[in-house]
């Protein structure tokens, strides 16, 4: 396990029960508002295969009961099991987004939420996305401005730009929904909630 991964495991695994559990609630009621910045709300989920990637020991898929398979897919899922339970109705699978242990076309959706700016190569891991969608199927995105400035932790490696993920984006997906928003507790610009981007592509091959 690398340190990006030890760091990111210490801020879910606390010993205190009680603030695990806060901490937990915490993350859980943001997912509805950033599901909705990014436009999901917007497409028929009842006969889609939705893929979580980077989804921590929660995951959005909770919210998404209508969903034909609901898979999590997160490099320390065996590790969150020790100390939180499993949503059963969500395959969980340990795997790191830079290489998805997932076939190709296999995902109608692909949500990718708060994790995009942890991996290790956060352009590998867009091109594994689009790998796993089918084709027209969407990717949806939603990822902090400048993490590792605005709010420094071991666990945000990279600071990405909207414009930097624009010009990858750009040249494999149809823009749906693009917004600039605010995520989370940390005060910026003397408002809470730093800066981020809620965007959702649909693949393109050809029409």
């Amino acid at each position: 396990m690398n340190e990006i991964l030890k760091a990111e495991l210490s801020t879910w695994l606390l010993s205190d029960e009680e603030k695990r559990w806060e901490k937990l609630e915490r993350e859980k009621v943001r997912y509805p508002k950033m599901l909705e910045e990014m436009g999901v709300n917007l497409l028929r989920l009842d006969n889609k295969i939705i893929v979580d990637v980077g989804s921590g020991p929660i995951s959005a898929l909770v919210y998404i009961p209508e969903a034909i398979m609901k898979v999590a897919v997160d490099p320390l899922i065996d590790e969150y099991v020790k100390l939180i339970p499993r949503d059963t109705s969500i395959v969980w699978i340990q795997g790191v987004a830079e290489n998805l242990p997932l076939d190709d076309n296999f995902a109608h959706l692909v949500l990718c939420m708060n994790a995009l700016d942890h991996f290790e190569n956060p352009t590998k891991a867009i091109k594994e996305m689009w790998r796993i969608l089918r084709p027209g199927g969407f990717l949806a995105v939603h990822c902090c401005i400048n993490n590792s400035i605005i709010n420094p932790h071991p666990a945000h490696k990279h600071s990405l730009t909207y414009s930097w993920f624009r010009n990858i984006v750009d040249n494999h997906f149809e823009c749906i929904v693009s917004r600039l928003v605010r995520y989370g507790w940390r005060k910026w610009r003397n408002k809470i909630g730093q800066p981020a981007f809620a965007w959702l592509g649909r693949r393109v091959d050809g029409y």
